[in-house]
């Protein structure tokens, strides 16, 4: 089991993803597997699990069910985004992990401290792998909404991912529409705020202190935006 954290591996895997090729529908149907379909070939079973109370035993059971008879290995990951979730993470992916072994299944166990699920699956993945993902499991758009991680997954990555449901019907499903609208209220006020603070620096300024100003006003937009994401994801 181990924990890590890569910010240059992470600024790679964006860039990769964006200059990745849009998917086509049908192609997005081949890669986004139901539970109700056969498993596809595949070497390693990516096994995402949200960080939060499951009945591990059988969960494990259901991969077991479909790594042992055909020899696949197995890698259970989860996130987590503070450290006093550690303790409660790592039991679980242990017993996950004690559970789905046997002599004919290779387990392995990761937990990483982030919490972007399409950038730590980027940097983990290799070729054969199948994500095993959570139909519950869900991550922002755009900043307003949510979409299935599943769906995030096929489309942004271009991985195969067979999706599970009913383990985790407690996770957190669509949010009120109005708190929605109103988080994206507040974002447009904040970028038309910054542009006409921006606007009012260019005209009362001049040279050097102009610079300097629109610099700061920048980096401050351009931080307030990375809590905006920190706090949604």
């Amino acid at each position: 089991m181990t924990l890590s954290s890569s910010a240059s591996s992470q600024l790679k895997s964006v860039q990769a993803a964006a200059d990745a090729p849009a998917l086509s529908t049908s192609a997005l149907g081949r890669l986004l597997i139901p539970a109700n379909k056969p498993l596809p070939p595949a070497q390693r079973l990516v096994v995402l699990v949200p960080n939060t109370d499951v009945n591990e035993v059988e969960l494990a059971h259901r991969i077991w069910s479909f790594a042992s008879p055909r020899g696949l290995e197995v890698l259970f990951l989860s996130l987590i985004g503070e450290p006093h979730e550690e303790p409660q993470a790592r039991r679980r992916l242990a017993t996950l992990a004690a559970v789905t072994r046997d002599d004919w299944t290779q387990i392995e166990t990761q937990l990483e401290f982030s919490r972007n699920w399409l950038l730590t699956v980027e940097n983990l993945r290799r070729r054969g792998d199948l994500i095993v993902c959570q139909a519950e499991q869900r991550i922002p758009k755009w900043g307003l909404g949510r979409q299935p991680l599943a769906q995030a997954i096929v489309s942004q990555l271009n991985l195969p991912t067979y999706v599970l449901s009913g383990f985790y019907p407690k996770l957190p499903a669509q949010p009120n529409r109005i708190m929605s609208v109103i988080l994206g209220a507040l974002a447009l006020l904040v970028l038309v705020g910054f542009f006409a603070l921006q606007v009012q620096i260019d005209r009362e300024t001049q040279d050097g202190l102009s610079l300097v100003l629109l610099s700061l006003s920048v980096c401050a937009e351009f931080g307030l935006f990375l809590v905006w994401r920190r706090l949604l994801n």
